[in-house]
């Protein structure tokens, strides 16, 4: 018969949770390259970053009726299915036809010319402190470059032929936020990351 009671978390299951966590990933690193894990985790963090979040919020946008519908600055400005499809499509094309090959192609290259991973892998897992560091370095380090290279985007010239394309959502749906001309797109949110991680080397 049920108690209603919450059964304790057990502490041993706690403590061996790392352990696991620091197992596996030793097995990783001793079966695949650095350059290997770097690609595929650079992968993996930027397809769940940025699409679970996107599409969460874009079912905002796309459900009649949804609750949370209502917390929207703009409601009354709706955006059509053939908009959402371009947005994505862009999206996709700047972050897989883009992004990914060049990854991929400067990993290439510094193998070829014999240099090291852009990143640091160990098997041994970061602390906390570790973590919290290098998030904290590599996030400023990209606001400034972003907010910097977004400045230049408005200047008439580079507005016009460029950056424009970013504004064309003036109610913005969640993957409009990478919606760029494939220029922008490099310029603003590729390097941007990339410089982020250099002071980590």
């Amino acid at each position: 018969m049920a108690t209603g009671k919450i059964s304790p978390i057990n502490p041993k299951l706690i403590m061996s949770l790392p352990l696991a966590l620091q197992v596996h990933w030793s097995h990783i690193v001793a079966t695949y390259s650095p350059t290997q894990i770097i690609l595929v985790g650079n992968f993996i963090v930027q397809t769940l970053a940025f699409w679970l979040p996107a599409l969460l919020y874009l079912s905002i946008d796309l459900i009649p009726d949804h609750p949370l519908y209502k917390y929207k600055i703009q409601p009354a400005r709706k955006v059509t299915t053939k908009e959402v499809w371009q947005c994505v499509r862009t999206v996709l094309f700047n972050q897989y036809l883009i992004s990914t090959p060049l990854d991929i192609s400067l990993a290439l290259l510094a193998l070829k010319l014999g240099h090291p991973p852009a990143l640091t892998v160990s098997a041994i897992l970061p602390s906390i402190r570790e973590i919290a560091r290098d998030f904290t370095i590599s996030i400023i380090v990209r606001e400034i470059l972003f907010y910097y290279s977004h400045r230049l985007g408005h200047i008439p010239a580079v507005y016009k032929r460029i950056h424009k394309m970013h504004h064309k959502f003036t109610a913005p749906i969640a993957p409009s936020a990478e919606y760029a001309h494939p220029v922008e797109h490099l310029v603003a949110n590729v390097i941007p990351v990339i410089a982020g991680t250099s002071p980590l080397l």
